[in-house]
């Protein structure tokens, strides 16, 4: 019998991302099934408000493995939202809590838990796992009370925090491109090296098999560490992603340099040396080229948007 895994607001882009790659947890002996606030097509949905614990715990019956999506992202309103720290607090760090307890009561072996690489925040590199962090901001303090917590959990239930970096295609930088206009063009930062920023991103195929070959793991009894970086083992230099994008789609993204300020960082590079060592069998690009394909296998621009 198929050990199932369920991912938990699947909903979004990065659910639409494993949904759509499926078939690379059917590969490794998973049953995937996907979680959303309203009713999908397809058996493969279940649905749960996201609020009453009874719906959660029907959802999680029979699941051995879940991946926690749920989480509250930053807004272009954020600066003027008085309730911000609270809205992060409650998503990121209460409701993930809420989802591992049910989860564990249910017979739950694994929980994943989608982190973020910004948690690290002002830290000195190298950014790896055995760091901390110092968060700059609410989003990513509330990823790292979630983290600290999980790791205080002593239950039967391995929980995993996902240090996720960039996720093409479900970043900020191509939609924030494909809203900009030719009158509002977006800038981006040049520093004296006369390149753009340097970032650590993952292709969003990549992002799922990596995903199905830790949940087979995690399906075998091989041991995980507790906190995992997400990306390739290169990074990506922003401007490069986005030349790659321009030549890959018929309408172009408007876009130009802008002098980086002295506080700009040039390099956010999260160290990969961990997950190489735990998943030494996944393929990460680091070729934006091809990294764009696999945007595009997903998201064609006429969609992208949706």
């Amino acid at each position: 019998m198929r050990h199932r895994i369920l991912f938990t607001g699947a909903n979004g882009r990065l659910g639409r991302v494993l949904h759509y790659h499926s078939d690379a947890f059917v590969d490794v002996g998973l049953k995937p099934l996907f979680q959303s606030r309203r009713l999908e097509l397809g058996p493969e949905w279940v649905q749960w408000d996201g609020q009453d614990p009874t719906g959660l715990r029907d959802a999680l019956n029979g699941i051995d493995i879940v991946v926690n999506l749920i989480g509250r992202t930053p807004k272009p309103d954020d600066a003027t939202n008085t309730n911000l720290t609270a809205e992060m607090e409650e998503v990121n760090h209460g409701l993930a809590l809420r989802i591992a307890d049910i989860a564990e009561a249910a017979g739950v072996k694994t929980f994943f838990a989608l982190s973020s690489s910004s948690i690290y925040g002002s830290a000195v590199p190298p950014l790896d796992e055995s760091q901390d962090g110092i968060p700059l901001a609410e989003y990513g303090e509330s990823k790292k009370a979630m983290e600290h917590e999980l790791e205080c959990r002593t239950g039967p239930m391995t929980c995993v925090s996902l240090r996720l970096g960039n996720l093409a295609g479900c970043d900020m930088l191509l939609g924030n491109a494909l809203k900009a206009s030719k009158t509002n063009q977006l800038k981006l930062d040049q520093f004296p090296s006369g390149f753009g920023p340097l970032r650590s991103y993952i292709g969003p195929r990549d992002f799922a098999y990596l995903i199905a070959q830790l949940a087979r793991k995690a399906k075998d009894g091989v041991f995980l560490p507790p906190r995992l970086n997400i990306c390739s083992s290169t990074p990506v230099r922003m401007d490069a992603l986005l030349k790659a994008w321009n030549a890959s789609v018929p309408d172009p993204i408007e876009w130009e340099y802008r002098k980086a300020t002295e506080a700009a960082t040039e390099m956010v590079a999260l160290d990969a040396a961990l997950l190489d060592r735990v998943a030494p069998e996944t393929t990460r690009v680091s070729e934006v080229k091809e990294m764009v394909a696999q945007v595009l296998e997903i998201f064609p621009p006429k969609r992208f948007l949706s």
